[in-house]
């Protein structure tokens, strides 16, 4: 029996992840896309799928980053601004943050003068915590 392949448009794909991260401004993992993204395109193969954000994390076009509450989540990059998040304590919701580049490098040259004769900084992860509107309003 022949079996007739549809043959895999990785653009449609990589063009549907990012439609997707810009759509939702938030945080996304990497369920929440896929799932998503299978509603338009039914016989999306996982690993396809999966390839692509590799691809595009490869070319800096998307970044994965670990909250506080250790979910991975996907982010289209921005060089100009930190992304980081707001975590509600009560329901777990997390919001993105954007900070100037320019207050996260104070932060940081701050935090080396501070730890200097010990260790060096190379990585700046920065979440808050707190109680989300929505929970205060209970």
């Amino acid at each position: 029996m022949n079996k007739i392949y549809k043959k895999i448009d990785r653009k449609q794909i990589k063009k549907l992840i990012i439609q997707y991260l810009k759509k939702t401004n938030n945080c996304s993992t990497i369920e929440e896309m896929f799932t998503a993204i299978k509603d338009i395109i039914n016989d999306l193969d996982k690993n396809v799928f999966l390839e692509e954000l590799n691809n595009l994390e490869k070319k800096r076009e998307i970044l994965y980053t670990l909250s506080l509450n250790n979910r991975k989540d996907c982010n289209i990059e921005t060089y100009d601004h930190y992304h980081c998040y707001f975590i509600c304590d009560n329901c777990g919701t997390v919001k993105d943050i954007f900070i100037k580049q320019g207050a996260i490098s104070m932060l940081k040259d701050h935090a080396q003068k501070l730890i200097n004769s010990y260790a060096k900084i190379n990585e700046v992860n920065l979440s808050f915590q707190g109680i989300c509107h929505e929970c205060r309003k209970k």
